[in-house]
Formats: C-alpha cells, structure tokens, sequence
C-alpha cells in the first residue's frame, strides 16, 4: 500500500485518487487466482496483460520478493512465460 500513487484529478479537487500500481496489481490478481484454486482465469487473463504492457517498467525484483512471500512464485514465473516477458 505504500507504492500507491496519488493523482490529483482537475474536476474533483482535494479529494485525490489512490491507485495500485501495476506491480501490486499483479500480485493482487495472482494471490486472488490462488485463493479461487486458479479457476478465476480472468485475473490470470489480467495479470498476462499487464505483464504485456509494462513489462520493461515493472521492478522485476520487488514482484519476485512479494510473490515469494504471497506463495505465488510458481504462477508469477508462469505468467511471465506465457505472456512472454
């Protein structure tokens, strides 16, 4: 939750949105895919595509350490090969 980043939006101002970023996101997704005992194929079908687009922006070493530690390894290393990164 630390990593969220704070945007100001124009039309609503003093009331900021928070957002994930794609690293959390994907650890989210990976966790939420394990507790449904990878049947929920959207958040894999998510976590594929996020691997996809930011592939070259994500701290590669951040989501090895959490994945380790969320028990979730095994399906970071999958998405990654199967998304290609």
């Amino acid at each position: 939750m630390a990593r969220r980043l704070t945007v100001d939006l124009p039309d609503v101002p003093g009331e900021p949105l928070m957002l994930h970023t794609a690293e959390d996101m994907v650890l989210f997704k990976l966790r939420w895919y394990r507790l449904g005992q990878e049947s929920a194929t959207q958040q894999l079908t998510d976590v594929l595509g996020i691997l996809k687009v930011q592939a070259v922006q994500l701290d590669q070493a951040y989501l090895d350490h959490w994945a380790a530690d969320l028990g979730v390894s095994d399906l970071l290393q999958r998405a990654r090969q199967e998304s290609g990164v």
